[in-house]
């Protein structure tokens, strides 16, 4: 083997390796920070539509470095633990999705339907579920 063509090959090696790494490094701490609850909608004939002003309920999801998460509820914790970032099928299209698998609530990992700078999406991935539309807290990205 020439000496170019190591360098070649060495070059390409270390590149795909540094991108792999940055790209999960930025898959998982896009999540991280604190997200207040703006609105829920869903639900058999989609007659769910609920909001923090309709049912007095102030809700936010702590998601931190160290994969711990808390949820709260007018300030008071209703679950913490640790999560983690999951690929899994969808139920309603059979394509590959992201999951927040939280520990402490088996029964409510959350499928990722969007996330963008400042609003993230999350759905309870049920024939007739539940999207929830957070915002980011103020001064609290990542």
């Amino acid at each position: 083997m020439s000496q170019k063509m190591f360098y070649s090959i060495a070059a390409a090696f270390l590149l795909t390796a540094c991108t792999k790494k940055e790209l999960k490094e930025t898959t998982e701490t896009r999540y991280q920070g604190t997200w207040e609850w703006i609105r829920t909608d869903g639900g058999i004939a989609s007659n769910i539509h609920e909001t923090p002003q309709s049912t007095g309920k102030s809700i936010s999801l702590k998601l931190t470095a160290g994969n711990q998460y808390v949820f709260t509820a007018n300030d008071a914790i209703t679950s913490e633990g640790t999560y983690t970032v999951e690929t899994r099928k969808c139920i309603h299209d059979g394509t590959n999705k992201t999951f927040l698998n939280f520990s402490a609530t088996a029964d409510k990992d959350l499928m990722v339907e969007s996330i963008g700078e400042n609003t993230l999406t999350l759905s309870d991935e049920a024939h007739d579920g539940l999207i929830s539309v957070y915002g980011r807290q103020n001064g609290n990205i990542k």
